[in-house]
């Protein structure tokens, strides 16, 4: 019954939902953001644990595991002697 009679208070309506829309839109980007780095975080893996991961996967085959194992451990063997 308030429309009829005038609702005075209406200017609080595009206030609450000015507030309401940034209020969601910081906490959509915090949870992007957080999800984000929790992806970059992951990224720790040594170059043998991926290739470990691929070949359970059955991404590569058991030719180029082995070629691509060999290589990658030729190379840690050759930083760790410079």
């Amino acid at each position: 019954m308030w429309a009829m009679e005038g609702f005075h208070y209406w200017w609080l309506i595009p206030l609450i939902l000015i507030a309401l829309c940034f209020f969601l839109s910081k906490g959509c980007c915090f949870r992007m953001r957080d999800r984000f780095t929790d992806d970059l975080s992951k990224t720790d893996e040594t170059a043998l644990e991926i290739l470990d991961k691929r070949y359970a996967r059955g991404e590569i085959d058991d030719q180029e595991y082995e070629r691509k194992k060999e290589r990658i451990t030729q190379k840690t063997k050759g930083e760790r002697h410079e």
